[in-house]
């Protein structure tokens, strides 16, 4: 088992987690679903303003605390940030073929603790028809919120985003 945080533990074996921590697959959670660039963050930072919920960490640190550091430790490599997007992509998508769900089984395989959470509990980040299939079945109490946008304005944020790992490995950053 590994802590995230003081409040959310992940664990390949559920049943390992410590008393006081509830699965994530056994509460009502609100998960916004949507291609990159359509918004999400943006919804999350609006809602955020107005309503007191928990906020479950996103995709891009779920990803690297859980999917790639399952897979770097699965082929020996020691356990780092991984900043390159095509080794990004090449770590998530055998995950994927190990773990069908992708994001969604990761989040399965978290817990938050109980007297820590405020209702609702968000999520921001399931992408593709096959993530929400799987966390239909994983989550049977939760509520999918799903966002989209026209190509031109994912393009556009996109563009301007910034992220760390918008680099490929021997070439200049890509956002800039």
């Amino acid at each position: 088992m590994k802590f995230l945080s003081d409040n959310l533990a992940f664990s390949t074996h559920p049943a390992d987690f410590p008393a006081g921590f509830a699965p994530l697959a056994t509460l009502p959670l609100v998960i916004l679903v949507g291609l990159t660039g359509v918004g999400k963050s943006t919804v999350v930072a609006g809602l955020q303003r107005r309503v007191p919920f928990t906020l479950l960490p996103n995709r891009r640190a779920l990803t690297d605390d859980t999917i790639i550091a399952a897979m770097q430790t699965e082929a020996g490599r020691p356990v780092q940030l991984e900043t390159d997007r095509l080794k990004r992509f090449e770590y998530t998508a055998r995950y994927r073929q190990k773990y069908p769900g992708g994001m969604a089984h990761a989040l399965s395989r978290l817990a938050l603790r109980q007297d820590a959470a405020r209702q609702p509990v968000l999520f921001d980040g399931l992408r593709g028809r096959d993530e929400v299939w799987h966390a239909v079945e994983l989550f049977p109490a939760a509520r999918f919120v799903v966002l989209d946008a026209p190509d031109r304005v994912r393009l556009s944020r996109l563009l301007t985003r910034n992220d760390a790992f918008d680099r490929v490995e021997g070439q200049p950053g890509l956002a800039g």
